[in-house]
């Protein structure tokens, strides 16, 4: 028997003709959303710069990326949403930083000896980003930052130098200046011992090590390498100098005075030289001619307060006796040295200090050492 029509048949194909339609509207829908561009995982907004392939762009050298965190720190743009948008400087081929001109080699070093030393650093920062492999630039900024009174952040510099070239003598020489400023000389004889064997020639590096011989207390070895720097070059006035006042702490003045007076001859522009000169004439016995030392140091650096504390004390002591011809003993110490002589070495040391012309000031004088390195060392 046939089945009849329902009476509402029109319906049922109208609302079934509805449903096909709305799925393939969505069927649609859902495969455009989905399109070949957006399958591919893409990268979040702190990764977009970071993951670029090394083909696009080479990655700074590990000395480069601590000094770019340091000048371009990521900036917390999107803290609302909890993002922190990416602020990484573009990266050239080489592997220096896009942007201003890096600052040439030779226009640091004018900053340098102009004496503007916290210009200097910046450019050799910026030389340094350019040109990571070089280790003069390391070296130089190493110098920079340490005579404008960062001695920490000079050590790293110097260090980095060194990993580069490992037989680069005058960082290793500056190193320990270094050290030695940050009260580590245990550390910096290490360091110069190894530059005097790779560069026994060095007057300066004898020189260094002595002081640093001298501040472990070890004053008979300093003595013997201040001996090594003068046999190399006997007009090394602040070698000199520096054996001028280990001898006098001990409480060698007679053979101080030769030595020191060489000194004052050699560099006499130096107020360290006239202030330690003065010490040796005090203790000698020579009033007028220490007070004379230590006012010729004023003259030249009238900050000079142990200079000026030794010039009052001195005008309340006798005048003691004649000044000795302050020439002639530097002209004999310097022929001494020039036939390889140590005058020094041949003398007997006096056995207490009232013998003699010696006199004991009411308060035991300040001597100065080497703080800064000359010209010519750089």
């Amino acid at each position: 028997m046939k089945r009849g029509k329902s009476s509402i048949w029109p319906m049922e194909y109208i609302l079934g003709g509805i449903f096909v339609a709305a799925a393939l509207v969505l069927l649609v829908y859902g495969l455009q959303s989905r399109s070949p561009r957006d399958t591919a995982q893409a990268p979040s907004a702190t990764e977009d710069t970071a993951t670029r392939s090394e083909s696009s762009v080479r990655l700074p050298a590990p000395e480069q990326i601590a000094d770019i965190a340091a000048e371009n720190p990521v900036q917390q743009a999107g803290d609302r949403n909890g993002t922190i948008a990416s602020a990484e400087p573009a990266l050239a081929a080489e592997g220096a930083l896009q942007g201003p001109e890096p600052v040439s080699f030779a226009e640091a070093e004018s900053h340098f000896h102009a004496a503007d030393f916290s210009q200097a650093a910046e450019g050799f920062r910026s030389y340094v980003l350019a040109h990571p492999g070089n280790p003069w630039g390391h070296y130089m900024l190493g110098l920079s930052e340490w005579r404008g009174g960062d001695a920490a952040a000079a050590e790293g510099a110097l260090q980095r130098a060194l990993e580069i070239d490992p037989g680069h003598a005058k960082a290793m020489v500056n190193l320990g200046r270094v050290l030695l400023d940050l009260d580590r000389p245990g550390d910096a004889i290490a360091v110069l011992d190894e530059a005097v064997a790779i560069d026994p020639a060095s007057a300066t590096a004898h020189r260094v090590r002595a002081r640093a011989l001298h501040d472990l207390g070890r004053s008979t070895d300093a003595i013997a390498a201040y001996r090594g720097a003068l046999g190399l070059d006997p007009a090394d006035a602040w070698s000199l100098n520096n054996l001028g006042l280990i001898l006098i702490e001990a409480e060698r003045f007679e053979d101080a005075l030769p030595v020191l007076a060489l000194a004052e001859r050699l560099e006499g522009d130096v107020a360290v030289f006239r202030n330690n000169l003065g010490v040796a004439l005090e203790r000698c016995g020579h009033g007028l001619a220490a007070a004379e030392a230590y006012a010729a140091a004023l003259a030249l650096d009238e900050g000079h307060e142990k200079a000026r504390v030794s010039l009052a004390r001195v005008g309340a002591l006798p005048a003691g006796d004649a000044a000795p011809e302050l020439a002639v003993l530097a002209e004999a110490c310097a022929a001494a040295l020039a036939d390889g002589c140590f005058p020094w070495e041949e003398s007997v040391m006096a056995t207490n200090a009232g013998e003699g012309n010696q006199s004991t000031p009411a308060e035991e004088p300040t001597l100065l050492s080497e703080v800064q390195p000359v010209a010519s060392d750089l």
